[in-house]
């Protein structure tokens, strides 16, 4: 019962990121179109300050609002976000330039098909481990060992949850 309140939040918190990723996509949409067609750069050239556009409007969006991990260690967050998003950004860079280069999809279209695809693999499983505070931690464990009472009955040490490391699986949990 518990575990499905656990999963219950965390489809609350995926709507929340999806809403902050719109929020995102607009103003790299809107940057983007504006770049290629206002300030005559090339879909490639005007790519990148967009994307970054839309990836500070991830961090803050994600650790205030989807996560409320302000009182998460500020510099690990931000070192690991920006890991997180230089991945994305190169697995969002690579799609577009191919795509953009390959088809005639028009690049608005190009940048939102590949945008969620990044996002649902790759970015929302990553976000969720790098916003996770101490409190969020014990809570999840709480909630896990609640609900599993008599595999966790030895407690510390041999637990399945030793420490602040979750499971691949476990990032969707």
């Amino acid at each position: 019962m518990l575990q499905r309140l656990l999963k219950k939040i965390v489809h609350i918190r995926l709507s929340h990121s999806a809403a902050v990723g719109l929020l995102a996509t607009v103003s790299d949409l809107v940057s983007l179109t504006l770049l290629v067609e206002w300030a005559a750069l090339t879909p490639d050239q005007a790519n990148l300050p967009s994307l970054a556009l839309g990836s500070l409007i991830q961090f803050f969006g994600h650790r205030h609002y989807v996560f409320r991990a302000w009182d998460g260690r500020l510099s690990r967050q931000v070192v690991l976000f920006a890991l997180a998003e230089a991945g994305g950004v190169g697995l969002n860079a690579l799609a577009f330039h191919w795509i953009v280069n390959a088809t005639t999809i028009p690049f608005q279209l190009v940048r939102v098909l590949g945008g969620a695809i990044v996002f649902i693999a790759f970015s929302f499983p990553l976000w969720r481990w790098i916003f996770r505070t101490p409190q969020t931690i014990a809570w999840e464990n709480t909630l896990r060992e609640a609900d599993h009472p008599a595999k966790n009955a030895g407690g510390g040490k041999g637990s399945d949850h030793d420490d602040d490391t979750p499971s691949p699986a476990a990032l969707w949990m």
